[in-house]
């Protein structure tokens, strides 16, 4: 991912060069904008700087994909995308691009189920990416008020239906809605358990499961919020 950084035009390169040789590839097949707002320049080689550095709203994410679209030309990247983007945002690209985004990553879960985005991204044939979709249990800004979607009593109930584990349920709300899922997991418990989830054979959710979820779950969260960032232009989430 290119990090808020390094929107520059001149610095996309610099930044994807970084990531090759890190990874040492040749090239990449998935390069996505991480965020659509950008931070104020700094040192290339600090890729894991946290979230310290201020906005720079004079950047816009317009000439930034214009540098990403660069890189597909020049045999960099393979396809380029977008993260944490709303509809508005992802139609100003729309308008201007060369190479549409192939994908969207976004938080999705029945708390934050992104129902609207969803269908736009359909409509624009733009693969929607689900991270988060068991809640961030272990993150490390939880409140204590925090809704924890893993306890959630409709999710529970599911799980005991089809006797299985709540992040299974989660999981298959994911994978059944034909999204990518985006979870990861150093348990090796949980590895299996989630790869488990992906096999049809042991269960599927099914439209009945879709209403509930869908009506009885009232809740509306979102566990990466970014407060911080809320005054930035381009800060994605409005509602």
């Amino acid at each position: 991912k290119l990090w808020c950084s390094f929107h520059k035009f001149e610095r996309v390169r610099q930044q994807c060069l970084i990531t090759i040789n890190d990874l040492q590839y040749q090239y990449l097949d998935l390069f996505l904008i991480h965020w659509p707002f950008a931070f104020v320049d700094q040192d290339p080689e600090r890729k894991n700087a946290e979230f310290q550095s201020n906005v720079d709203d004079k950047l816009d994410f317009l000439v930034t994909w214009k540098a990403m679209e660069m890189l597909v030309d020049e045999g960099l990247v393979k396809s380029i995308g977008l993260s944490n983007f709303n509809e508005e945002q992802i139609e100003r690209i729309i308008q201007i691009c060369k190479y549409k985004p192939v994908v969207n990553q976004v938080e999705i879960h029945p708390y934050c189920p992104q129902i609207q985005l969803e269908i736009f991204c359909k409509k624009h044939q733009i693969l929607l990416g689900a991270y988060t979709p068991l809640g961030a249990e272990t993150r490390q800004w939880k409140k204590e008020n925090d809704p924890e979607i893993l306890e959630d009593k409709t999710i529970k109930l599911i799980a005991d239906k089809y006797n299985v584990h709540p992040a299974s349920v989660l999981l298959r709300y994911i994978i059944d809605q034909n999204l990518v899922c985006i979870v990861k997991s150093a348990n090796h418990k949980r590895i299996k358990q989630n790869f488990h989830s992906i096999n049809e054979n042991q269960f599927k959710l099914d439209q009945e499961d879709f209403n509930k979820i869908h009506n009885d779950i009232q809740i509306r969260f979102r566990y990466h919020q970014l407060q911080e960032r809320r005054h930035a232009k381009e800060y994605p989430f409005k509602h």
